[in-house]
């Protein structure tokens, strides 16, 4: 299934938002069969784990300004709370994405591509199908990044404490640098890898040949997909905060605050994958090898 033409980013959102508007119903039904359980457990694990006093917090953002390699950003957060979030991460990774994103692009592929206004209960099981290989395709790619980010972090960190022994502000000079080179790879990956779920579910493959598939299909598009990828986070902040102080102001408890955060989260989160979703078709017209 494949577009007319290549979409510019403003065809992009203008398609994701004709989507979003008309099959908004089976997206919010989307939402609450898969996003719900997910951000009321995070919220819980929030409250119960992961409120923390000014005094942790202070100490935390002064261990970070020192930290330059992975174990010592770990160690400088407080206790327990580098598990918790790692276990958010995973899961919403892992499962909300591969199932939550099977769901979207099978119902915004169906809507753009052949004008078929296919059910929730449809678009599920397709997911569904497609769910394991989607987690273990998603996995394969996830191991070899951290595979290639260990050895980066490993050579950056024994590059720090050699020039550290010699010329310590030249040692921290790298360590800024290489941090910043490290979440320059990280966005590099991320939004390529994105469409991973996309692809094990419109297009039937799975492992080696979804990774494959991915990485021919979004070559040469990186900037393109970053630029898009700024804008959408941009418009979705947007969304979230005016949204937010609406909720905010109508709910001032702080029940009814953490109410609203789940709701604007069930709302703005189809749309962005909505917007993925077409990102993929149009990726998909691009590139048909």
């Amino acid at each position: 299934m494949q577009l007319p033409r290549p979409l510019s980013i403003r065809e992009v959102f203008q398609a994701g938002l004709v989507v979003f508007r008309h099959r908004f119903r089976t997206l919010i039904g989307a939402s609450l069969l898969v996003l719900a359980p997910y951000l009321l457990a995070s919220a819980y694990i929030r409250i119960r784990f992961l409120t923390f006093s000014d005094n942790d917090v202070e100490s935390t953002l002064k261990q970070l300004e020192h930290a330059t390699t992975l174990s010592q950003y770990l160690r400088a957060m407080p206790p327990g709370s580098a598990a918790w979030i790692a276990l958010l991460v995973l899961l919403y990774i892992f499962l909300v994405i591969p199932l939550f994103f099977g769901i979207v692009v099978h119902v915004t592929s169906q809507h753009v591509t052949k004008r078929s206004d296919v059910t929730l209960a449809e678009a599920g099981n397709v997911s569904f199908r497609r769910l394991l290989p989607s987690v273990v395709t998603m996995v394969l790619a996830c191991l070899l990044f951290v595979l290639a980010m260990l050895l980066y972090w490993f050579v950056l960190g024994l590059m720090v404490s050699l020039l550290s022994a010699v010329l310590a502000p030249l040692a921290d000079v790298v360590g800024v640098i290489g941090s910043l080179a490290f979440l320059v790879g990280l966005l590099w990956f991320a939004v390529r890898a994105v469409y991973l779920p996309a692809i094990v579910t419109e297009e039937g493959l799975s492992f080696v040949r979804a990774v494959i598939r991915c990485w021919r299909m979004t070559a040469g598009q990186t900037a393109r997909l970053v630029g898009f990828s700024i804008f959408l986070t941009f418009f979705l902040s947007i969304a979230q905060t005016l949204l937010t102080v609406i909720g905010d102001i109508l709910f001032a408890t702080e029940g009814g605050q953490l109410l609203v955060t789940v709701l604007v989260g069930l709302l703005i989160t189809p749309f962005a994958y909505v917007c993925l979703s077409v990102m993929y078709l149009d990726l998909r017209t691009r590139r048909t090898d």
